[in-house]
């Protein structure tokens, strides 16, 4: 019986979509390990955008108001953007803000030294008839009518950063990657700060000293690090419901660390490993908030630590390190 023959054409085809398949698995799987250290924008005590931080190699950047609103609640708010604002991002091109006045306010205010040190060829994009609008022409500022349908192109290159107050502590996420870095000037992280943003892999620096309950509340993240410091980390209350409602799959928590309070995992169904350092002396019995982790949680820590031995009285699955 002869073998039926595959036209040269069709099998030439097949090479071809097998070799763009690999190489779009491979750019993928790529771009889910490259980590992104964020930015920042930094906000005043009035909401009040007055810096930028690691913005030197931004070249487009997107803004929302509800981002810098730190109460959605509330309406009406008045919005600045003080002299100065972006002097830290030399290489900026596209300034987006689709909507410089809706529900949570409106930007009343922009300094007329607010784009220096920008790029020379920064465009600013938003709707026309705004104030906004208005204030980068009387600028001398390139301005251009904000369309969604254009924008796709546009947000390719759009930073990842987040908001923060002049005290360092982030209470927005502003616009984050699937693997990101939080800056390394960040002291603490706020309560629903992160909340429903789609994370794969999140990396707390070791300059964080708090992170507040729900700070990652409905956020996909499957995997969160502490980076190690000079010496112990400033680190050191695991707060009850700190990472509460998330996709979590593993936590590693760097030395430094002394206690995990009440429901600090509570409803984290996907938990699997948890690193917990021989710094740790008080662990609530109810860190994940349910005994029916018991089964599915591996606790990791060192041989004679109180991990180990909370994991023992417990009725956890453990391995030391």
């Amino acid at each position: 019986m002869m073998k039926k023959r595959i036209p040269f054409g069709t099998l030439i085809i097949s090479i071809i979509c097998c070799m763009i398949v690999t190489m779009w698995s491979s750019e993928n799987i790529s771009a889910r390990k490259k980590s992104d250290v964020l930015g920042a924008l930094i906000l005043d005590e009035n909401k009040n955008l007055v810096g930028a931080e690691g913005g030197e190699s931004w070249k487009t950047i997107q803004m929302s108001l509800s981002w810098m609103a730190e109460d959605t609640s509330k309406s009406n708010n008045c919005y600045r953007i003080k002299a100065n604002a972006f002097q830290n991002c030399p290489n900026l091109k596209n300034i987006v803000i689709p909507f410089p006045e809706d529900s949570y306010g409106s930007i009343q205010e922009v300094d007329a030294h607010a784009f220096d040190g920008c790029s020379s060829k920064l465009t600013v994009y938003c709707p026309a008839n705004t104030y906004l609008q208005k204030r980068v022409l009387e600028l001398g500022i390139k301005w251009k009518d904000y369309d969604s349908k254009k924008w796709d192109a546009i947000s390719r290159d759009s930073a990842k950063y987040v908001i923060m107050n002049r005290s360092r502590e982030i209470i927005a996420h502003g616009a984050s990657g699937l693997n990101v870095t939080f800056p390394k000037t960040t002291k603490k992280i706020r309560s629903y700060a992160f909340a429903n943003v789609g994370f794969d892999k999140v990396t707390i620096p070791a300059s964080v000293v708090d992170i507040e309950g729900y700070a990652f509340r409905g956020s996909g993240m499957r995997k969160v690090v502490f980076q190690k410091g000079k010496g112990k980390s400033k680190y050191k209350v695991v707060r009850s419901r700190a990472f509460a409602d998330t996709c979590l799959e593993s936590v590693q928590f760097a030395e430094g660390v002394t206690s995990i309070e009440k429901n600090a995992f509570q409803d984290n169904d996907m938990l699997k490993k948890i690193y917990i350092p021989s710094s740790c002396k008080r662990i609530s019995r109810n860190m994940f908030g349910t005994d029916r982790m018991k089964k599915q949680v591996t606790i990791y820590g060192k041989k004679g630590s109180a991990a180990i031995a909370f994991a023992k009285k417990n009725g956890y699955q453990y391995k030391c390190r």
